[in-house]
């Protein structure tokens, strides 16, 4: 049986529509994008697989020393479609940006997964399966989920484990049937907030790395 599963996402300041914006246009059917993995995984050079990701969705992986917008140049360049772009780190999801001067050359969309989610994802396009029934993807953006993200990166998680555990059940009520959501809720019930650098990330538009 075909696996279906939900991810969040959150969409860049850059680029044109969101592809498949709804399911319909007019009477027609939006076509699903198919998924592929960049080749250097975090884009921050000429993509080697150009053959594969012209016209679709390209999974990249955030970091590697080069910019949101770098990536998005560079797959764009490659022919694709879209860009999903994997944090790194288990931090909220927040959008992404890039400079004024990429943003005025970019013409192709990106969105943020986090990390458990693009791990996944990047995993099951990668597999054998994928070649034989390759893993398709279709959006449909929902301001709620900007919404709940941006509520969840500005929490400031207590250092008290039990104090941790009681927020965090306060927050797994309001994101019920929202398994990404869940899942990072559980890593800062585990722990005490995302370290960055030695400070916890602050909440805002990502642009670099």
């Amino acid at each position: 049986a075909t696996e279906v599963r939900d991810l969040d996402f959150l969409s860049s300041t850059f680029g044109g529509m969101l592809p498949g914006a709804g399911s319909y246009v007019g009477d027609v059917p939006v076509p699903q994008l198919e998924v592929v993995v960049s080749d250097p995984l975090e884009a921050c050079g000429p993509l080697l697989n150009m053959d594969k990701v012209k016209g679709k969705a390209v999974v990249v992986k955030r970091g590697g020393g080069c910019t949101f917008g770098d990536k998005a140049v560079n797959v764009q360049d490659a022919g694709g479609r879209m860009v999903i772009v994997v944090d790194n780190t288990p931090s909220a999801l927040q959008n992404i940006a890039a400079s004024s001067e990429q943003s005025t050359n970019l013409v192709i969309p990106a969105v943020m997964v986090t990390q458990l989610a693009g791990d996944w994802l990047i995993k099951e396009a990668s597999s054998s399966l994928a070649k034989a029934q390759p893993i398709t993807l279709k959006l449909d953006p929902a301001n709620e989920v900007a919404y709940r993200w941006m509520e969840l990166a500005t929490v400031q998680w207590p250092d008290d484990e039990i104090q941790r555990r009681i927020l965090s059940r306060r927050l797994k009520e309001a994101n019920r049937g929202a398994p990404d959501r869940l899942d990072w809720l559980d890593m800062m019930e585990a722990g005490a907030g995302v370290q960055v650098g030695g400070e916890k990330e602050e909440s805002g538009v990502k642009s670099e790395l």
